[in-house]
């Protein structure tokens, strides 16, 4: 899980970055950002500690829900740090167990205190200045309608090009052994079409599946085998 920390002015300015993209991404990108600023300095939650980084080095920033979540327990490393290391990079890990693009305390999603969502980790991976984004949810924003997800998600892309124009940004859709289930499936396709009107690369860990059954428990956790092939997939998807 993210390590957390204070970050300071560079973090205004990257909230400037987010609040731009309400011209680009209309009404619902509004309504995003407004998320954003209900969830900032009094949610509790503080920003990652790696801010500022050396300019010399290569960094990606991982936005999403945990990536512990998902790995199975004696899995040293998750898909996200073999591509930082296949990259020679960084990894500004920026998730947060549940995020979602649709999550947050005003919408359904939330049943705990604090729900937070990607968007308000994008102002954090502006002060990273990160070379490469790789954005990944799983579920969590299942119970919401196709449009208000596709919506949240396009505002989510659109601030990560606003703020890191030069990076490479990836968006990764849900992992799951084939058949996958409808809801999986559903998910993959919003943020898919999302990703299009965005015009960022999505990469498929279902057509075909990155993962075997041999590779996923019964609680849906991925072995080592199956972390190296998502991370395969991923980094091919950026070009590495």
């Amino acid at each position: 899980m993210a390590t957390f920390s204070t970050r300071g002015r560079s973090r205004l300015w990257a909230y400037g970055g987010v609040l731009l993209l309400a011209v680009v991404a209309g009404a619902a990108a509004v309504y995003a950002v407004d998320s954003v600023s209900a969830q900032g300095n009094g949610s509790g939650v503080t920003p990652p500690s790696a801010v500022n980084p050396d300019p010399a080095v290569t960094t990606v920033a991982f936005l999403g829900d945990d990536p512990a979540a998902r790995a199975q327990e004696g899995v040293s490393r998750t898909w996200q740090d073999l591509v930082a290391s296949d990259l020679d990079a960084v990894l500004v890990d920026l998730s947060v167990d549940g995020a979602g693009f649709a999550t947050g305390a005003d919408v359904s999603p939330c049943d705990t205190d604090f729900c937070p969502s990607i968007l308000d980790a994008v102002p954090d991976a502006v002060a990273s200045d990160a070379d490469f984004v790789i954005i990944s949810a799983d579920v969590a924003d299942a119970s919401v309608s196709r449009s208000e997800l596709r919506d949240r998600a396009v505002a989510v892309f659109t601030a990560l090009q606003v703020g890191l124009p030069s990076a490479q940004i990836v968006v990764v859709g849900p992992a799951a052994t084939s058949p996958a289930t409808p809801e999986v499936t559903t998910i993959e396709g919003i943020l898919k079409a999302a990703a299009a009107d965005a015009d960022i690369r999505f990469v498929s860990l279902l057509s075909p599946s990155a993962v075997t059954d041999e590779e996923v428990d019964d609680q849906g956790r991925i072995d080592a085998d199956g972390q190296g092939a998502i991370a395969v997939r991923v980094l091919r998807g950026l070009g590495g």
